[in-house]
């Protein structure tokens, strides 16, 4: 075959950066001192063995490049069936599988050459301080996400910052394998909001593979968040903005969620007994700045610290109908999409009978104008199997008595 029809051929499907891997790392293994197999040894084999034509039987080659690193190998039975499937498989690029031609050869260093280098710009990460914060690197790594998966940006040899997409895990918090988490983890925004919409149509401009979806191992550059987001360049990328009218205890929280937020120092955080109620839901917005899809998945799972709190306000004279109110809607915000609750069985009635009380503490004040709707309360006295009958409609005629309207059990 000439190198003219060479040209001309269909190349069938094969995924070299696989098949060269799996060459790398069974030569690796046998003793190849390099990170990857250069070119100029693949010639070298390759010359050694060719017949008068140029060709080179694609087992023998197979044979002759492992021996090269070990010598014990004396067939093909000895060879680890990956790497000469993969080796071999690559002489099916010019439609022939039992020869090694020198089409065959010279595809394969240019292929070689391609993973070579996408390897070493893939293992050049952008230089990071002791608090792994990326250094002399854009300011929109710094402003939104430190943490995540950002410490997966790397950049190449062009000063091009990219991240390389997961498989899927639901159970990482910190994968980038879906558009929502790309956003979140790398810019510190929803997916859902305005930021985040602006930013994936930029990515998607960037990288026009992304319309179909992320691919595993697909690189993924990334964009000036700056730019997209018209934004003002922060003015101390190292420390948070602490408020001085706030706690020592406060402030650490803050410190702590601009170096990572998990679900730890939210747990920590929601049980300390030094803060308010209210400065816990203001922590959570701080700490949902960071981690958007981490907080609010925390909320999703786990309730106990609103409606504990809620009961709790309910009855102490510390906290006024506008505490109650703000610390209702706070909580209801940092939510996100999930306004619904989860409470454990044992603090249903309670919880149900606290909703009945403060509005009736609002109508003492004709406050009732600042809580959420009664007939929401009077649906869930209706639908809750911690009452009977009897104690529903006693619930009921209170609630009715302090919102001004009328509710019934039926």
């Amino acid at each position: 075959m000439g190198a003219s029809d060479f040209g001309t051929n269909s190349m069938p499907e094969i995924d070299f950066n696989k098949r060269i891997s799996q060459v790398n790392d069974y030569l690796k293994g046998k003793g190849m001192e390099a990170e990857y197999l250069s070119n100029e040894e693949a010639v070298s084999v390759f010359n050694e063995i060719a017949d008068s034509n140029g060709d080179v039987n694609a087992q023998d080659f197979a044979l002759a490049l492992a021996q090269q690193y070990d010598s014990s190998i004396k067939d093909i039975d000895d060879l680890d069936k990956d790497y000469y499937y993969a080796l071999t498989g690559i002489a099916f690029a010019d439609g022939d599988g039992s020869s090694f031609s020198l089409e065959d050869l010279e595809l394969f260093q240019k292929e070689v050459e391609k993973y070579t280098e996408q390897q070493q710009a893939e293992n050049t990460s952008a230089t990071r301080n002791d608090q792994g914060i990326l250094e002399n690197t854009p300011e929109y790594f710094k402003q939104r996400s430190t943490n995540t998966a950002s410490d997966r940006i790397k950049v190449d040899n062009n000063g091009t910052y990219y991240v390389v997409a997961d498989a899927f895990n639901k159970n990482k918090s910190d994968n980038i394998d879906c558009y929502s988490r790309l956003i979140t983890n790398i810019y510190g925004y929803s997916y859902d909001s305005e930021e985040g919409k602006k930013l994936m149509e930029a990515l998607l401009e960037a990288n026009p593979d992304l319309e179909n979806g992320m691919q595993v191992g697909e690189r993924i550059n990334l964009v000036n968040a700056q730019e997209v987001l018209n934004l003002e360049p922060a003015q101390d990328n190292n420390k948070p903005v602490l408020d001085e009218n706030k706690s020592e205890t406060y402030n650490g929280y803050i410190e702590q969620f601009y170096q990572e937020v998990n679900n730890d120092n939210l747990h920590t955080m929601l049980l300390d007994k030094e803060l308010s109620p209210n400065e816990k839901v203001e922590l959570l917005s701080e700490a949902k700045t960071y981690n958007s899809e981490l907080v609010e998945q925390y909320l999703k799972q786990d309730d106990t610290f609103y409606v504990s709190s809620f009961i709790g306000m309910t009855y102490s004279d510390n906290y006024s109908v506008d505490d109650i109110a703000n610390f209702i809607s706070g909580y209801n915000e940092v939510q996100g999409s999930n306004k619904s609750l989860n409470i454990s069985d044992n603090l249903v009635g309670t919880f149900i009978e606290s909703c009945v009380a403060l509005f009736e503490r609002a109508a003492q004040s004709n406050e009732t104008d600042k809580l959420n709707n009664a007939k929401d309360v009077a649906e869930n006295i209706r639908t809750t199997t911690c009452f009977n009958n009897a104690e529903k409609e006693m619930l009921l005629e209170r609630l009715s008595v302090a919102s001004g309207q009328y509710f019934t059990l039926s």
